[in-house]
């Protein structure tokens, strides 16, 4: 009966040791504490955009993969070799060179490489130079279609969208749903060890047959151009309708511009004067 009565005493003892504690931390000194916050961190992961053809499936717009040089500067500063080397490889002046290395950590060092170059870095380059690559959006005929079409660029946050033409009014349906995964972490976003995690599966963006006839289409806009600089306008216009369907064959207004260098250009470049 004493070792009972002992042993109930030790209990009462420990049990009341515990309450004062979490007495003292959670009341006394909770201003010394910070609570642990469970927080949800979300990725997204963009789908390949929808690409663009003509009538007779000929690409007008297109996904193609590009490929970036990245470097620590640190390390390159010390490298005097390597940093020629890679000068050399990539056809890089000293004075762009000299500016990335004013830089701190990683820098871009060029973006659109070749595959072939891409492969030698990786084989006899070291890892503080590394290689990133993306989807970018290309048009096989240059300027040509260009107002139909109109161009991707970058969003507030940097992310790929379509503005005017087809790339701006079909935004949604050509750059698709893109995969969303979420999980529960602290505030430095490191996942909770069985934490809950959640997602959906992306959606590739859905892909354009335009009426647009691509022999039709370059006839059109070369007639223009010649007819521009035989009579010195400042425009040209024209468009090849099917009377019965309604169907566009061929569209477009010169001076133009190029899809690919859409930043080089004024807003009214991209403006077409038969529809706007």
């Amino acid at each position: 009966m004493t070792i009972v009565k002992l042993v109930f005493l030790l209990f009462i003892i420990a049990f009341g040791f515990i309450m004062h504690r979490l007495f003292v931390i959670q009341v006394l000194s909770s201003d010394n504490y910070i609570p642990i916050q469970k927080f949800v961190t979300v990725t997204k992961d963009l789908s390949l955009r929808g690409e663009i053809f003509d009538r007779n499936n000929t690409p007008l717009a297109v996904n193609t993969q590009e490929y970036t040089v990245y470097g620590n500067t640190d390390k390159l500063r010390k490298e005097y070799n390597i940093r020629r080397q890679l000068q050399s490889l990539l056809k890089i002046k000293d004075s762009t060179m000299s500016a990335i290395l004013d830089k701190k950590q990683w820098q871009k060092i060029k973006s659109g490489i070749s595959s072939d170059t891409k492969d030698t870095i990786k084989r006899y380059f070291p890892t503080y130079i590394n290689i990133e690559d993306e989807w970018v959006r290309a048009y096989p005929e240059g300027s040509m279609s260009a107002q139909v079409l109109g161009f991707v660029g970058r969003d507030d946050i940097g992310n790929p969208r379509g503005y005017v033409g087809v790339e701006g009014y079909f935004e949604q349906e050509l750059r698709g749903l893109p995969s969303v995964s979420e999980r529960e972490s602290d505030l430095r976003g490191v996942s909770f060890i069985g934490g809950a995690s959640d997602g959906s599966s992306g959606r590739a963006g859905m892909s354009l047959k335009l009426t647009i006839d691509r022999n039709l289409q370059k006839i059109v806009e070369d007639r223009l151009y010649k007819g521009v600089e035989q009579f010195d306008a400042k425009q040209g216009c024209a468009i090849i309708m099917e009377p019965y369907t309604g169907k566009i064959r061929a569209i477009g207004c010169v001076p133009s511009f190029s899809p690919e260098k859409y930043y080089e250009y004024k807003d009214a470049d991209f403006t077409n004067g038969l529809i706007s």
